[in-house]
């Protein structure tokens, strides 16, 4: 009954587990979507050949298998043996880092991980959300003389206002 409620949260494991969730969810937010909405920036600007294929590769990691993707984390954060280690750490001079078992390091690799999962697919959403905004509104910022960052905080970001609270 309700002993193991206070059980739990008398606990300090479940207290240090609630802390490394929420530090896990705001690093999270606060890296996806600046990062998603400028992509979509760049992406919406680049040439129209370049914006399937740009998005195609965005988008791969949402679409990928969850079992693929935990290959993946594991051949990338493993040890001395991982690609991280291998490309960046030791070429740099330091010494190798255990990604996976090393409690300082454990949270930023899922934060790594999740950033390149998830990027892609909330960029795909503020693409969408840019190019249903009437084409008359930027024409009209144009006109009235509003430069580049002036429609960006005229026109853009209050045509994304509801993607952003959904990311």
């Amino acid at each position: 009954g309700w002993n193991n409620y206070s059980k739990v949260l008398t606990d300090p494991k479940f207290g240090k587990a609630i802390i490394n969730t929420i530090v896990y969810l705001l690093a999270i937010v606060v890296v996806v979507v600046p990062l998603a909405f400028s992509l979509a920036l760049l992406i919406r600007n680049s040439f129209p050949v370049t914006r399937g294929p740009l998005s195609l590769i965005l988008l791969l990691p949402a679409l990928t298998l969850p079992s693929i993707l935990g290959t993946l984390f594991h051949l990338v954060f493993h040890g001395e043996s991982g690609v991280l280690n291998q490309l960046f750490v030791t070429p740099l001079g330091f010494e190798p880092i255990n990604w996976m078992s090393d409690p300082t390091f454990i949270l930023p690799s899922m934060v790594f991980q999740a950033v390149w999962r998830w990027t892609g697919f909330i960029t795909l959403f503020y693409l969408c959300a840019m190019e249903a905004i009437p084409k008359v509104q930027y024409e009209a910022a144009r006109l009235e003389g509003a430069g580049w960052l002036r429609t960006l905080l005229v026109v853009t970001l209050p045509g994304v206002r509801h993607v952003a609270i959904f990311s």
